[in-house]
C-alpha cells in the first residue's frame, strides 16, 4: 500500500488522534447520496454507485481505504456538523453501521443536519421508482422483491403469431407461478426433486419455470424436436438427459405429449406426462413457498453436446446472480433498458442471459419465438426499432441471416441507434459476418461499439468474457503458419499467405479469472494459445451424477472449458475447442475457420458445413474430412464445388482436404443453440450413414505419422524444460542471494548497501534471462515515482533502474517476517498501515518526515496486482503528498513483467521487461482552477499519472471491472 494520508496528515492528522466522538442524527439517504458523491469524483463507474446500501460494505464492496475513509468523515463533520474521530471507523463494516455509529451521538449542527434532509428528500422525489434489488440471495428474493415493490410493472412482452401480444406483469409472474408450484405440491413433488420442462416459447413457460422454483425442485430445460429427419437423436439425447436428472415429471403440451412422450417412454424413460394447461388452470391456495438459500441448486442447465452427449450443469442461486449481475455490471444494465430475444429458453443465453438478466435488473423482456426470427430475420430488427430496444443477443450465424435476408432498403428504413449492447455468442463468432454486419447496419444507425462478441459455457452459468459498453470490436490478424505450427499467435506481417482471424471477446467479467495453460497445467506466455481455463463465484459444482466428468473439469481450484484460445493485451481471443482441433500435416488445424470458408462457396449451405479429422483404419492416422449440404443435384456442379472446396482448404491449412462429401439439407448436425455437432458427423460418416456418394481417397501417411508424433514429442520436452528451467534458476538465485545478501544488510552506509541491492537484482535478472530495457533515466531533483505492478519481480526492476537510494513505501504485512522486516529496514523502506486508520496516520507522517529532509518515495499506488492483467484504481494517497508537499510526480510504465513471473506462480520464464521513466506531472499541472483544495488536485494528478502510464504499459485499464 502507498501513503494513503501523507499530505491530509496536517490537516486531519492531530484532530482524528484527538478528538473525542461527536455525532448527530443522519439518515441512510443522506450517507448514501455522501458516498455516491465521494464515487463520482473518485469514478466509480455507474453500476458500482448503484450497489450503495446499508448492506454495502465498506472494504469489500467499495473499496474504502484508509486515506478516502479519512475524506469520508471530514465530509461527515462539514456536511453534517458531526466530529468523527478515526476510531469510528474501527470496527465499521457496512454503511449501514456507520448510519448506527453516527446516529448514537448528540446533535451538534442541527440546521446543517435540516437543510442536507431536505435537499436528499427532494433528490429522492427525482430518483427513478425502479430500484435494483442488488442484496437479493435466490431468485425467489428476486421475484419477491419487484411483487412487493413494482406488481403492476409490466416484465415480459410475449410476442404471438398474427400480430398477437400477451404482457405478463410481475404479480402476473407470481400468481402463474403459484399455481404451479401448487400442482406440484398436489403430484408429491418434493423440493430437490427434478421436473422436466418441455416448452416451445410462450407465456406459460415462464410461469412452469419460476413454478418449480417457488416449489423448491430443480428444473431442466428441453428443447422440442424441429426436424422429423432428426426425430431419433433428439430422443436419445432425451432420454440419457432424463434419467441424468433423475426426472420423474416432463410438464409439456399436448401435442408434445401425444408424440414425443410416447416415444420417450418406448425410449426407456419412464415418465410422468403432465399438461401444461392442467398446471396452469390451478389454483394457487395450496402454495406454500420453502425457504431458498443462494447454496441451494437453482437449475441444472444442460450443455450443447457439440462435442459429445450433453452434461448437467449444476447451477445454484448464487452462481446465477453473480453472473447476471456481473455482466450487467460491464454492460451498465439498468431497469431503463428493454432487452429483445429470440433465444430459445431452453438455452443459456436465452434463459439466462436474456430472460433472468432482465428478471434481476427490472427491465422490460421483449421475446418471439426462435421460428419468427428464422422465418423473418427482419422481424427481429424491426421489433427492436419499434419498442426501441437497447439490448438483444444471438448467435453469430443470426447476424449473418440479417445480411442474407435483408435488403439495402429494408436497412434504411430500421432505426437501431437505440442498441447500446448486441451480444455476439454461444458459437464462434465469424470476423466478416460482423465487419459486414457493422457496414451493412449503419444505414440503420447500429453503432459500432454496440456490437458485442462474448465468450461463455454453461459451467459458468452462461457468461465469463465480455468487452465493455464503451469498447469497439477488436479482431486479431494471425500469422497461419506461427499458430498452426507452434502455438504462438504471432501477429500477421501482411505478406505471408492468408492470415488466421480471430474476434477479441473481452475481458473476464468482475470477479471471474481466466488463463491460457499448456498441457501440463502451466501457464502459459502472453499470445501463446493454449487451454483456457477458468474460476469465479459464478462457476459451476460440477456435473449432475457424473463423477468422472467432474475429475476432467476440474483442475484444482481452476474449470476447465474445453476450448482452446490466447489472450492479448488482457482480451480473450477464442481459437477452437480442443477436441475439434485436427492434426493434420503436421499442423494443429482449427475447423471453425474452414467452415465457414467453405460456406462461401456457391452452392454450399452457409454455417452447413461439418470439418473433422478421421481415423483411418488401415493406417491409424488422422485424415481431414469435410462434409457440406448443398440443394445442387447437377453432377457439374457439384464437381464444380468440390473444386472449390479443394482450392480453399488447400491455401488455408496447407493441404486439400482427404474426404469431401456432399449431402442433402439438414444432414449435418447442429446443438440446440446451432453449433455444429462434428463428432456426431464424425461417427454418421465412419458409419457410413451420410446420403451421399463415396468420394475415394490416398494419402501419403508417413510424413504426417513422423512430423505428428515430432510435434508431440517435442511439446512435452518443452513443457518439462520450462519446469526444469525455473528449478535451476531459483537454485541459481539461492546461492547468489547467500553470498551477497550479508552485504547488502551489514554495509555500514546506505549508499553501499544500495549499490549491494542494485547488483544482487542484476544478477538475479542475468540468471533468469531476463532483459531489462530501461528508457530514460532517475532524475536528480526530489520526486514521488509510481509505477503500475504486474508481478512481483517489479521491484528489482525498480532496483535496477534507480541509481540512488530513496525511500520504497511498503505495506506493513511486510514486516512479519523478522530477516525480511531486517534486509528492507537497512534499506530504507518505509511501511505503511493499510487497515488501521490511526496507524496509518502515525506511519504516514514518518513519510511525511522523510521526504521533508530531501528523501524521493517510491510506491505502486494500485496497493497490490492480481493475476488478471490490467492496472487496478490508483489509491490517492502518493499525489496527496505530492500535492501537500510541492513534490513533483515521475511515473514509470512496466511492461512484460506478468509474462515473467505470474501472479500466484513461481515458474520463472525468459523474457523482456520495459521499463520507462515517463513526463513528470506536477500538483498544479494543466489545472484551468487553481482555487481547488488539495483533495481535487490530488485526485486531478492521480487520474492524469495514470493515464500517462496506461499509454505505455501495455495493460488494460480495469478499473471499473
Amino acid at each position: 500500500m502507498t501513503v494513503h494520508i501523507c499530505a491530509l496528515f496536517e490537516r486531519f492528522g492531530e484532530k482524528y488522534m484527538a478528538l473525542k466522538i461527536v455525532s448527530s442524527q443522519v439518515t441512510l439517504a443522506n450517507l448514501t447520496q455522501l458516498i455516491k458523491d465521494l464515487g463520482d469524483e473518485l469514478h466509480w463507474p455507474a453500476s458500482k454507485i448503484r450497489v450503495i446500501s446499508a448492506d454495502t460494505r465498506l472494504d469489500k464492496d467499495l473499496g474504502l481505504d484508509s486515506l478516502t475513509r479519512v475524506e469520508l468523515a471530514s465530509r461527515i463533520e462539514r456536511i453534517f456538523g458531526v466530529l468523527v474521530g478515526e476510531g469510528l471507523f474501527l470496527d465499521i463494516l457496512t454503511v449501514g453501521d456507520l448510519v448506527s455509529a453516527i446516529e448514537k451521538a448528540p446533535v451538534v449542527h442541527i440546521e446543517n443536519q435540516r437543510s442536507v434532509k431536505i435537499a436528499s428528500q427532494e433528490r429522492a422525489v427525482k430518483t427513478n421508482v425502479v430500484m435494483i434489488p442488488y442484496t437479493a440471495q435466490t431468485l425467489n428474493d428476486v421475484l419477491n422483491y419487484y411483487v412487493k415493490n413494482n406488481p403492476n410493472r409490466d416484465h415480459v412482452t410475449v410476442l404471438k403469431s398474427r400480430g398477437e401480444e400477451k404482457n405478463i406483469t410481475y404479480a402476473d409472474l407470481f400468481e402463474g407461478a403459484k399455481r404451479v408450484a401448487s400442482a406440484l405440491y398436489k403430484m408429491k413433488i418434493n423440493p430437490g426433486d427434478t421436473v422436466a420442462i418441455m416448452l416451445p416459447t410462450c407465456e406459460e413457460y415462464f410461469y412452469c419455470f419460476m413454478g418449480v422454483i417457488l416449489a423448491g425442485a430443480i428444473p431442466v430445460a428441453l428443447y422440442p424436436p424441429t426436424r422429423a429427419s432428426q426425430i431419433v437423436d433428439h430422443l436419445q439425447r432425451h432420454v440419457e438427459i432424463l434419467r441424468n436428472a433423475k426426472t420423474c415429471v416432463l410438464i409439456t403440451n399436448r401435442s408434445l405429449m401425444a408424440g414425443v412422450g410416447r416415444l420417450l417412454r418406448i425410449g426407456g424413460s419412464f415418465i410422468n406426462l403432465v399438461d401444461v394447461d392442467r398446471v396452469i388452470a390451478g389454483d394457487s391456495d395450496d402454495y406454500r413457498q420453502p425457504t431458498a438459500k443462494p447454496t441451494d441448486t437453482a437449475f441444472v442447465q444442460y450443455t450443447s453436446g457439440s462435442t459429445g452427449n450433453p452434461k448437467g450443469v449444476v447451477l445454484t442461486h448464487a452462481n446465477i446472480l453473480s453472473n447476471i449481475k456481473a455482466m450487467g455490471s460491464v454492460l451498465d444494465v439498468s431497469p431503463n433498458d428493454i432487452f429483445v430475444s429470440w433465444l430459445p429458453l431452453y438455452h443459456d443465453m436465452g434463459l439466462i442471459g436474456a430472460w433472468l438478466g432482465s428478471l434481476v435488473y427490472g427491465c422490460k423482456f421483449i421475446v418471439m419465438s426462435p421460428f419468427s426470427f428464422l422465418s423473418s430475420p427482419i422481424y427481429w430488427l424491426t421489433t427492436i426499432d419499434r419498442f426501441q430496444a437497447t439490448l438483444t443477443a444471438a448467435p453469430n450465424f443470426a447476424y449473418e441471416l440479417c445480411l442474407k435476408h435483408i435488403g439495402s432498403d429494408d436497412a434504411k428504413r430500421i432505426n437501431l441507434r437505440t442498441v447500446k449492447a448486441a451480444c455476439n455468442g454461444a458459437e464462434a463468432v465469424d470476423p466478416c459476418t460482423v465487419e459486414r454486419f457493422l457496414d451493412f447496419f449503419s444505414a440503420s444507425g447500429f453503432s459500432r461499439s454496440a456490437m458485442k462478441p462474448v465468450y461463455g459455457l454453461a459451467e459458468s452459468t452462461v457468461g465469463l468474457s465480455f468487452p465493455r459498453l464503451s469498447d469497439t470490436m477488436n479482431i486479431d490478424n494471425i500469422d497461419r503458419k506461427s499458430l498452426e505450427s507452434s502455438r504462438l499467435a504471432k501477429p500477421w506481417s501482411g505478406s505471408d499467405g492468408i492470415p488466421l482471424r480471430f474476434v477479441s471477446c473481452g475481458r473476464p467479467l468482475p470477479g471471474h479469472e481466466i488463463r491460457i495453460v499448456d498441457d501440463l497445467d502451466h501457464e502459459v506466455a502472453e499470445r501463446v494459445e493454449g487451454r483456457i481455463q477458468f474460476r469465479g463465484p459464478s462457476s459451476t459444482s460440477g456435473y449432475l451424477n457424473k463423477a468422472a466428468e467432474n475429475k476432467k473439469l476440474f483442475h484444482g481450484s481452476w474449470l476447465e472449458t474445453g476450448d482452446l484460445g490466447y489472450i492479448a493485451s488482457g482480451e480473450l481471443y477464442i481459437t477452437g475447442r480442443i477436441k475439434d482441433v485436427i492434426k493434420h500435416a503436421g499442423r494443429n488445424v482449427h475447423p471453425e475457420e474452414l467452415e465457414a470458408a467453405v460456406g462461401l462457396v456457391p452452392g454450399v449451405r452457409k454455417g452447413c458445413v461439418a470439418v473433422f479429422g478421421f481415423v483411418d483404419g488401415n493406417l491409424a492416422t488422422e485424415r481431414l474430412a469435410v462434409i457440406a449440404e448443398t440443394r445442387e443435384t447437377d453432377i457439374s456442379v457439384r464437381h464444380q464445388i468440390e473444386s472449390e472446396i479443394n482450392e480453399i482448404l488447400a491455401d488455408r491449412s496447407g493441404s486439400p482436404p482427404d474426404v469431401i462429401k456432399l449431402v442433402e439439407p439438414h444432414t449435418v448436425l447442429k446443438t440446440s443453440s446451432g453449433k455444429i455437432r462434428r463428432s456426431a458427423c464424425k461417427k454418421l460418416f465412419e458409419t457410413g450413414q451420410l446420403s451421399s456418394s463415396e468420394h475415394h481417397w490416398r494419402w501419403d501417411m508417413a510424413t504426417f505419422v513422423f512430423s505428428g508424433a515430432l510435434k508431440i514429442l517435442w511439446d512435452i520436452v518443452l513443457s518439462y524444460a520450462v519446469i526444469g528451467r525455473s528449478v535451476v534458476t531459483w537454485a541459481l538465485i539461492a546461492i547468489v542471494t547467500l553470498f551477497v545478501w550479508p552485504l547488502t544488510v551489514l554495509l555500514p552506509r546506505l549508499e553501499w548497501r544500495w549499490s549491494a541491492a542494485r547488483i544482487t537484482a542484476r544478477l538475479i535478472l542475468f540468471l533468469s534471462r531476463v532483459q531489462l530495457i530501461v528508457y530514460g533515466r532517475m532524475p536528480q531533483f526530489q520526486a514521488i515515482y509510481v509505477a503500475n505492478h504486474a508481478s512481483y519481480s517489479d521491484v528489482l526492476y525498480l532496483l535496477v533502474a534507480f541509481e540512488r537510494p530513496l525511500s520504497f513505501i511498503a505495506k506493513s504485512e511486510l514486516k512479519k517476517s523478522f530477516l525480511f522486516n531486517f534486509t528492507l529496514d537497512r534499506l530504507g523502506v518505509i511501511y505503511v498501515e493499510r487497515y488501521d486508520v490511526s496507524g496509518a496516520i502515525r506511519d504516514a507522517q514518518v513519510a511525511i518526515n522523510a521526504a521533508r529532509l530531501g528523501k524521493s518515495l517510491a510506491s505502486f499506488p494500485e496497493g497490490t496486482f492480481t493475476r488478471k492483467p490490467g492496472v487496478m484504481p490508483f489509491h490517492v494517497g502518493p499525489f496527496l503528498a505530492a500535492v501537500g508537499l510541492s513534490l513533483p510526480v515521475v511515473p514509470i510504465s512496466i511492461s512484460g513483467a506478468r509474462s515473467v513471473l505470474h501472479p500466484d506462480s513461481s515458474i520463472i520464464r525468459p523474457g523482456r521487461v520495459i521499463l520507462k521513466f515517463l513526463e513528470t506531472m506536477l500538483p498544479n499541472q494543466n489545472v484551468a482552477n487553481s482555487q481547488l483544495d488539495e483533495w481535487h488536485l490530488a485526485l486531478k494528478l492521480k487520474d492524469a499519472t495514470r493515464m500517462e502510464i496506461l499509454k505505455y504499459c501495455g495493460e488494460p485499464d480495469v478499473a471499473f471491472d
